[in-house]
């Protein structure tokens, strides 16, 4: 978008006549750089990093979901999201038991490298 309007402002200001083509969503809702940096400034703070679909850290494989997520975040050398990987995904407030059986099963791959 920024190729087409000529940069960020002017695509912005487009997104909501083109998110009400017919194809388009519903409705576009542009954060504010204060709501942003309350969603992202925690992850800072970890050492973690924010990384959008458009972003060339975000991992092309996940690209081929339908639809893919928007943004992830990263901790540790987002690099590594070119090389070939293998997800365990459970839910956040997992048991006691379920972090002993997600560890289990990554431990076979994680030792094949």
């Amino acid at each position: 978008m920024i190729l087409r309007y000529g940069d960020a402002g002017r695509a912005l200001e487009a997104l909501p006549e083109i998110a009400s083509r017919p194809a388009g969503v519903k409705s576009v809702t542009i954060l504010s750089a204060d709501n942003i940096a309350r969603k992202t400034d925690p992850a800072a703070k970890y050492g973690a990093r924010i990384a959008a679909r458009c972003e060339r850290y975000f991992p092309t494989h996940l690209h081929t979901l339908d639809p893919p997520p928007p943004a992830l975040t990263l901790l540790g050398n987002a690099a590594l999201t070119a090389w070939p990987t293998c997800a365990i995904v459970g839910p956040r407030n997992a048991s006691a038991a379920g972090g002993k059986i997600a560890r289990a099963k990554a431990a076979a791959p994680g030792k094949a490298g």
